[in-house]
């Protein structure tokens, strides 16, 4: 029996030294096979790693080529016709230690319209600063459209600028002035806590800085374009270089104030082309049948020479009236002829227009009169020739436009409901005057109008910079990306 048993305990553990030994390999298996997989999560994590960084280098470098185009445009707002024969110079956007260096260069062709440019851009990156070849090159081409700016203002004016009289209250919601807005004297006012009035100032009155000579041009922060003198501003105010916002208040629809933020568009005042305009009504009247005295009166399109007076009138303009002299409407009531038509009525006065204690009415289709004046110190010249739509970049034309700052194209003068009405001074002023304490109440903007105001496009927005449409049309890396984007 002991016999019997040791041959069967010899015989169990033989079978139990093998066992022992199969768990070893599969242990040795099992860590093979886990650092293999460790090996290769952490060279998947690695590659993903490398990929994200050249990623990064790429994006940035795309983006430093983005900035190119949007510091060309802002060139552009100032210069629409600029364009060049090859890259300018590499400008530095940023350079340090920490983030690195980048550059961009751009070049301006002309488009494939006359009012259309191709801008090209090649952003580069460089990691480290030091690099002397760059890490990411991105290289982005777009076609900038000029659009036409909007005419939703009330109150459009050139540089001749904006000018209230002491007394004077204006609620206007859309305003333009190309040059400076003066409020003058005590109590003078625009807009009411509960009347928002949207106002851009493009303070476009200075010289340009290095040339002493090209005039007018975006003037500095240090020549400000608002002059309050102690008076109040209610709405929502973007005025170029204004940093103090004191007498500029929030009110209903507006809660703002003043927008510092933001640039104007330097030339916000569409181009009228007066020649072709003429030539679509050639007849000629005297200006005697224009005029109006204590009746009613609607006369037809056409160009009228000399002064025209419609006073204590019930008044209908037609689709066009050109006037070669000076429009006077006082005690009337003034608006489009045709009371459904959507495109009301324009009237382009080669002289000064003045609206006195009048009130000028929308039609049915909410379509306004649009009452324009060419009035400058050039009275003979570009007043009067309809094909003179602005003045040369000449030293003659810089003064020219220099000296109509001081000339009333429009006068607006002891109150009214102009809520029907939008005015346009091209190359003067636009003066609001009154006597003291009056009310110059100038709803200008029709319901319609101020919907079109509210809901303008991305581009040409209530506070706008230049005013172009982009399409990018070629977009590539040409080194530092493992894909193309």
């Amino acid at each position: 029996m002991s016999l019997l048993k040791r041959g069967c305990n010899s015989h169990k553990n033989a079978h139990s030294r093998p066992r022992s030994g199969y768990v070893l390999i599969l242990a040795l298996i099992t860590g093979f096979i886990l650092t293999t997989i460790g090996v290769s999560l952490a060279t998947v994590a690695a590659s993903k790693y490398a990929k994200t960084k050249r990623d990064t280098y790429v994006s940035t470098a795309n983006y430093v080529a983005e900035a190119g185009i949007s510091v060309t445009l802002a060139k552009m707002y100032d210069d629409t016709s600029m364009t060049g024969t090859g890259y300018g110079p590499e400008t530095t956007l940023f350079d340090s230690i920490d983030t690195g260096k980048a550059t961009y260069s751009v070049r301006v062709e002309p488009g494939p319209s006359a009012t259309s440019r191709y801008i090209s851009s090649i952003g580069k990156f460089y990691n480290p600063r030091s690099a002397t070849i760059p890490t990411s090159i991105q290289y982005v081409r777009v076609v900038a459209n000029q659009n036409t700016a909007p005419t939703n203002y009330s109150i459009f004016a050139g540089p001749g600028g904006i000018e209230l009289a002491s007394g004077a209250k204006l609620q206007s919601f859309g305003i333009y002035s190309g040059g400076k807005l003066t409020l003058n004297g005590s109590s003078t006012q625009i807009g009411d806590p509960t009347n928002a009035s949207k106002i851009d100032v493009a303070n476009v009155t200075c010289t340009q800085s290095g040339t002493n000579t090209r005039f007018p041009y975006p003037c500095t922060e240090t020549d400000k374009p608002l002059r309050l003198n102690g008076n109040i501003i209610y709405g929502q105010v973007c005025a170029n270089s204004q940093t103090n916002g004191a007498g500029v208040l929030p009110s209903a629809g507006a809660p703002r104030g003043l927008i510092t933020s933001c640039t104007p568009l330097r030339n916000a005042i569409n181009t009228i082309n007066r020649t072709t305009l003429i030539s679509g009504t050639p007849s000629t009247y005297t200006a005697s049948n224009a005029s109006c005295s204590n009746t009613t009166k609607s006369p037809v399109s056409g160009t009228y020479t000399g002064d025209v007076t419609i006073a204590n009138c019930l008044y209908g303009f037609p689709a066009l009236t050109y006037i070669v002299g000076d429009l006077t409407i006082t005690g009337s009531i003034a608006q489009s002829s045709d009371l459904t038509g959507a495109q009301g009525s324009l009237v382009i006065v080669t002289g000064k227009i003045t609206i006195d204690s009048t009130a000028t009415g929308y039609n049915a289709a909410n379509a306004n009169t649009r009452f324009i004046s060419f009035h400058s110190s050039d009275s003979t010249g570009c007043s009067v020739q309809p094909s003179c739509a602005s003045f040369p970049d000449t030293a003659s034309g810089w003064s020219a436009i220099r000296n109509s700052f001081s000339i009333d194209a429009i006068n607006l003068t002891n109150g009214g409901n102009l809520f029907g009405g939008e005015y346009t001074a091209y190359f003067g002023n636009v003066a609001v005057t009154g006597p003291s304490g009056s009310s110059n109440e100038l709803f200008s903007l029709s319901r319609e109008a101020k919907r079109l105001h509210d809901g303008r496009n991305s581009c040409c927005n209530v506070h706008f910079h230049a005013c172009y449409t982009l399409n990018h049309i070629s977009r590539y890396f040409t080194s530092g990306s493992s894909e193309k984007q």
